[in-house]
Formats: structure tokens, C-alpha cells, sequence
């Protein structure tokens, strides 16, 4: 009895679900999960408008290397330098020595795919104790959804809101959440922004001339609009005093496309830092 009542603990711990690895002090290799999809199924989104396609990498040991390959694009997240391929995942630094990070693939999709067809995005982690595991993202790009969830548009009317956007001093532009935007004082004289998408915001940013806001009546000619014109990383304005009135631009965010038109614009120095608001109208 006494030989059973030593070993009565251990039998304990392991019964109640341990791994067998922590209990023997063997680190866990690193895992790669999908968010929402199953990793093992092809994904597939529109050309330039893929939507959002989570992957979370977990490593116990910390993440030493974690590299993502697609045809001749190729880097090791944890160890470049270049702040540019973290956007592309939805990172705002580098993962290294992190033992999570969650990936978004939707801007590199968008960004980097220019054609239809099946692509395979490659991720390959290391840990610091020099594990490693491996994934593949199967994804495939269309011009055009499938005929059985395409919906003719042709014939509805454009709907026409109001809209508000303003931001005070480095806080948060309100208003805009749903457009994944965002804006940054780039000249304090005339209180000049430089419009640009949020992180894992925006699909598309375009600038447009006033005219393009009248001209659209239906939700196929804004969607055409904004498909045939040419996206842009940001677009500059001045506020004060009016100065960005019959401003136009365009944001599709969400597979959604809007069209924006600035009638007011307003600045003001706060306790807070500088006050821009806008507002205007909005089609969708």
C-alpha cells in the first residue's frame, strides 16, 4: 500500500489532462491554426477585394523564425527589417521572440495577386529551441463571384446618407470605422491630411474628381467607378476654412465600395491638439 501511495500523485496530474510533454519538460512544438476556415480547404475571395483570412501561429519557445513564401515573394517576418511586409499580414512589428502572433493575409492578397487563378502561400515557423512546423494557405482569386451568388444591381438606387468624420489631435478619426480609413496632419499651416486606409482596413483608396459623385446613380456605376481608376496609397487636402469642400474620393472596405463627398471642412486649435471635421455626403 505504502508502494501504491507514492505514485499516487503522479497518476493524479496525468489523469486530470496533462500533456505528457510539459510533465517530462519537452517543450510543445509550434502550431498553426485558421481563424473562422478550415486550413485544409481552398479559400476563395474576388481579385483586389479578398476578404479578411486569419492564421495564428503559436509557438511555446518563442518565435525565432517565421517565414511566408508565395511564387518569388519571400521573407522571415521575425528577422526583416523592412516595416512594409508587416502590413501586408496585419503586423505592426516584428513577431520575434513573441510566442503568438495572428496573421491577416487579406492585404498581401489584395496587394500582391493581379490575376485569377490558385495560389499557395507557404508559412514555416521555428522556434527558439529549433522546432518547427509548417502550413499551406490554399487560396484562389476570381474576376467575378460565381453566377449562383451573383446579384444584378444594375437597377437599384444608390443610397445617399450624411456623413461626419473627425479626428482630435493623434486620437481615433470617428465616424470612419466602417470605412477603414484613417487620417494624419502632414502641414499645420493650412492643417493639410493625407488620407490613407487603416490597417486591415480599406481594400481601396481613389481619388476622384467632383463630377464623379453626381455621375452615380446605381450601385453598378459606383462599383465600376471604383473598379476601373486606379487606387492610391493616400490622397492630400487642405481643411481649413473650407478648403476641402467638392472633395471626392472613394473607399471599398468589406467588399462594399463607397463614394465620398466633402461639403464643409472645419479646423480648430483644442486644449486636445488640432480638431479637423468633416462632413459631407456619402453613397453606397
Amino acid at each position: 500500500m505504502r508502494f501504491l501511495s507514492s505514485f499516487a500523485p503522479a497518476l493524479l496530474i496525468a489523469g486530470f489532462g496533462y500533456p505528457w510533454s510539459v510533465l517530462a519538460g519537452t517543450p510543445a512544438t509550434p502550431e498553426i491554426t485558421s481563424q473562422g476556415f478550415r486550413l485544409d480547404l481552398e479559400q476563395t475571395g474576388l481579385l483586389r477585394q479578398f476578404p479578411r483570412i486569419r492564421v495564428r501561429v503559436e509557438a511555446q519557445e518563442r518565435i525565432e523564425v517565421l517565414q511566408i513564401s508565395e511564387r518569388s515573394y519571400e521573407v522571415d517576418l521575425a528577422s526583416t527589417p523592412e516595416r512594409a511586409h508587416f502590413r501586408l499580414f496585419g503586423l505592426k512589428k516584428r513577431p520575434k521572440s513573441r510566442q503568438d502572433v495572428t496573421l491577416d493575409f487579406k492585404n498581401y492578397i489584395n496587394a500582391k495577386i493581379e490575376q485569377e487563378g490558385q495560389y499557395s502561400i507557404h508559412i514555416h515557423v521555428v522556434d527558439e529551441e529549433r522546432q518547427s512546423a509548417d502550413a499551406v494557405l490554399q487560396i484562389r482569386v476570381t474576376a467575378e463571384k460565381p453566377e449562383d451568388e451573383r446579384v444584378d444591381t444594375s437597377s437599384l438606387p444608390i443610397e445617399t446618407t450624411h456623413f461626419t468624420l473627425q479626428r482630435i489631435g493623434a486620437g481615433e478619426v470617428t465616424g470612419a470605422r466602417g470605412l477603414g480609413i484613417t487620417w494624419k496632419t502632414v502641414d499645420s499651416a493650412p492643417v493639410t491630411i493625407a488620407l490613407t486606409k487603416t490597417e486591415s482596413g480599406a481594400a481601396k483608396l481613389v481619388d476622384l474628381l467632383p463630377s464623379d459623385f453626381d455621375g452615380v446613380e446605381t450601385k453598378t456605376q459606383l462599383s465600376d467607378r471604383i473598379t476601373n481608376t486606379e487606387g492610391v496609397e493616400e490622397i492630400k487636402f487642405a481643411t481649413a476654412n473650407d478648403k476641402a469642400a467638392d472633395k471626392v474620393f472613394a473607399v471599398v472596405n468589406r467588399e462594399t465600395p463607397y463614394i465620398l463627398k466633402v461639403e464643409t471642412s472645419e479646423t480648430r486649435v483644442t486644449p486636445l491638439g488640432t480638431t479637423v471635421t468633416l462632413n459631407g455626403k456619402i453613397k453606397h
